[in-house]
């Protein structure tokens, strides 16, 4: 079924689809590597900067093997609950945030997974004592560049 991303990206796809739609694109393209099998599904919506959703069982797309969040992605730190996959930059978004690829200091990724709390904990205030918002750190994955990849 439909997990979000908007029509224009098409539905996100939880890990087991995921890998269905690369073996399926493998099979109209044998020379299809992980990475060229990301890049045939980032065709489909070349301009899409952002993926979002956050239904139970969403997963990110991924550009390879290396560098996926760790399984099981660790804990929230405020409540201990389960943190789940909501959203990912593409490599779109470098153009969009006007990243020059020329600077060695600039950022280059083919994409970065946010996992934020399961349960939403609220994390303003904790206390009445406090009046500054507490600090939630989400968990966040960015795979090693790809060989040969491009995000210019």
């Amino acid at each position: 079924g439909e997990k979000g991303g908007g029509e224009k990206g098409g539905p996100l796809l939880d890990e087991e689809e995921q890998e269905e739609a690369v073996e399926d694109l493998r099979s109209q393209d044998p020379r299809l590597t992980e990475f060229g099998a990301f890049t045939a599904r980032l065709a489909r919506a070349p301009a899409q900067a952002v993926r979002y959703c956050f239904e139970e069982g969403a997963a990110p797309l991924w550009a390879g093997k290396a560098g996926r969040a760790p399984d099981p992605v660790p804990a929230c730190p405020l409540c201990g609950g389960p943190r789940r996959f909501e959203m990912q930059l593409m490599p779109q978004a470098l153009h969009y945030l006007g990243v020059d690829a020329a600077d060695d200091k600039a950022p280059d990724f083919a994409t970065v997974a946010i996992y934020t709390c399961a349960a939403s904990c609220a994390i303003w205030p904790l206390s009445r004592r406090q009046a500054q918002p507490a600090e939630a750190r989400e968990a966040g994955c960015t795979p090693p560049e790809q060989p040969g990849a491009s995000t210019a």
